[in-house]
């Protein structure tokens, strides 16, 4: 049974034969941001209901975000302890799974259709399912960084010819996220509970796509990356002052956060309608 599962889930020798999609480029970038406007308030909502929740959290276990500033840490109690990161970090996982489901389900709407804002809390399978794909993406982004540390810490080998066959082989890790990027149409199948292609029929449907996926999903991630950090310092350095200022930095730097979750998602939702359901058509 395990077995057949993950021939499922992986592929067979017959996804070889599968035919490649086409991609519309311009479509695949700015999709996640049609989607975000069509579905504004529906996101901020959400985004403002998790961000309440994870804001009171920061306060209570001293986990701000600007607790790395010197003159933060004179105005609010911060906590540098393992059990209040790690609960924290915890409960932003979880919002976030909920925050994943519930925004997925409104793109997956009609456009205009009645929210049902009883899912901002519902808890189903689909959470367990967004959980592995969620540790999944991570651990395969985390292998440049795994990979950068071995050849740090290694110690040179004489052999010219082992030197550059290891070299070679670990350095594969900072290829594997591109590699992740062509396959996140998977999650979106599996939330949609259809399951329609394995990982290896998705990589064949998404064959010479892998351009305009990499530079679609990184459009999305640096430009948040760039404008996150540019609004942690920027607030952080010259608009701190008091605990009511530092309590709504960290609310609107979590809406920011959500904010880049939502495009992720979004770009998870367009991957999934052109490679899982090929429809080009506009609704």
């Amino acid at each position: 049974m395990v077995m057949k599962k993950m021939k499922e889930i992986i592929g067979t020798k017959a996804d070889f034969a599968m035919e490649q999609v086409k991609i519309p480029f311009l479509r695949l970038i700015f999709n996640p941001f049609v989607y975000l406007m069509d579905n504004l308030k529906a996101f901020f909502v959400s985004a403002a209901f998790y961000s309440a929740i994870l804001t009171l959290a920061s306060a209570v276990f001293g986990t701000f975000f600007l607790c790395g500033f010197e003159k933060v840490q004179e105005q609010v109690s911060c906590s540098f302890g393992v059990f209040s990161n790690l609960s924290y970090v915890l409960l932003k996982t979880f919002c976030l799974l909920l925050f994943f489901s519930f925004y997925y389900q409104v793109l997956l709407g009609e456009k205009g259709a009645k929210i049902e804002w009883r899912n901002l809390y519902k808890l189903d399978k689909s959470l367990l399912k967004i959980l592995v794909a969620l540790i999944g993406v991570g651990i395969t982004c985390a292998m440049p960084f795994l990979s950068l540390y071995i050849l740090m810490i290694r110690e040179p080998n004489p052999d010219w010819v082992i030197e550059i066959s290891f070299f070679a082989v670990v350095s594969l890790g900072f290829l594997v996220p591109f590699a992740t990027m062509r396959l996140l149409s998977f999650i979106g199948q599996m939330i949609e509970g259809q399951e329609k292609f394995s990982l290896l029929a998705i990589w064949m449907r998404t064959s010479e796509n892998m351009f305009k996926i990499i530079f679609a999903l990184s459009f999305v991630i640096m430009f948040f990356l760039v404008f996150l950090m540019n609004f942690y310092y920027g607030f952080a350095t010259h608009q701190t002052e008091g605990y009511g200022s530092i309590l709504l930095a960290e609310f609107i730097y979590d809406i920011l956060f959500f904010l880049s979750a939502a495009l992720f998602i979004g770009h998870v939702k367009a991957q999934t309608k052109y490679v899982i359901h090929e429809d080009y058509e506009e609704k």
